[in-house]
């Protein structure tokens, strides 16, 4: 009675459809759910590994390369940094990196590039040293080039009609596929993954008037944005707008491409649908 889970969660038989179970699986962080019939009796039990090898969602999505921005220092996350690159921090029993790699391939897609500056030799030593189904390419920055310079450095001949650009400390569990439609229909040029998130000021915040009188103190009062969780697709013509050799970050490209008057759209997913794994706090909650 102490130790059991009194909000398990079961499917129910002719209740539920095929083509939402990925979703479901997603949402509720599981890998198994069993299925009841109308006397909540277990008569199957579905595996997140079964979604995931149905040829439906094995199906490619084409004209995207995945670029995995690795080149960062990882300043949040010392004194575990000064020794291991942040790609490669572990996430439930495997690496950062390789958690980002298999959520993709499940969309057919098999080969990635890696910007990688810090630690680039531990990064390329553990790519060398693993068995993997897939290819990796490396981008190696010279200097450090921002969030998004090193872009510039993808020879042509790797480069696809969409850029699919993830930092190396996000973990998400959204469909690309339903994000590279949205971005195809739209005809989007920039497509940002953003999150709805709620930040909470942990003290009573004063409001005072021109004078410098008190009008009142709100009690720990809380706002809502929607957060860039560090997830794109850009159309191959947005790398033309990045200077060889310059540090740039990702909100430049942005201004770049607004001068340029590129159609930019947002992708909104909830707060429950990604995880940074650059701060202590999500990157504990990752591995309890």
């Amino acid at each position: 009675k102490s130790f059991y889970n009194k909000k398990s969660f079961v499917l129910i038989k002719n209740k539920y459809s095929d083509l939402n179970l990925k979703k479901i699986f997603l949402k509720k962080k599981v890998d198994l759910i069993p299925v009841i019939n109308n006397k909540k009796k277990i008569i199957n039990v579905i595996s997140l590994t079964d979604i995931l090898e149905n040829k439906e969602t094995q199906k490619k999505i084409d004209n995207i390369i995945p670029v995995i921005m690795a080149g960062g220092k990882g300043t949040r996350l010392k004194p575990f940094t000064n020794i291991l690159p942040k790609p490669l921090l572990p996430v439930n029993g495997k690496t950062a990196i390789e958690t980002i790699i298999d959520n993709l391939k499940i969309y057919g897609l098999n080969k990635f590039l890696i910007s990688i500056n810090e630690k680039s030799e531990i990064i390329k030593g553990f790519f060398h040293g693993i068995k993997k189904d897939y290819e990796v390419k490396f981008i190696e920055e010279k200097k450090p080039l921002g969030t998004i310079g090193s872009l510039n450095l993808i020879k042509s001949k790797d480069l696809k009609d969409n850029l699919l650009v993830i930092n190396c400390d996000v973990i998400f569990q959204l469909d690309i596929r339903d994000l590279y439609d949205f971005h195809k229909k739209n005809n989007f040029d920039i497509t940002i993954v953003v999150s709805d998130k709620r930040f909470q000021i942990p003290y009573g915040v004063c409001e005072i008037s021109k004078k410098g009188n008190l009008k009142k103190i709100n009690e720990k009062p809380s706002y809502d944005y929607l957060v860039n969780i560090g997830l794109y697709l850009l159309k191959k013509k947005v790398i033309k707008l990045i200077p060889k050799n310059k540090l740039l970050d990702f909100n430049q490209i942005v201004e770049f491409s607004q001068k340029k008057k590129f159609k930019i759209g947002v992708f909104p997913i909830s707060e429950s649908g990604w995880q940074d794994t650059g701060h202590w706090s999500d990157f504990n909650k990752l591995n309890l």
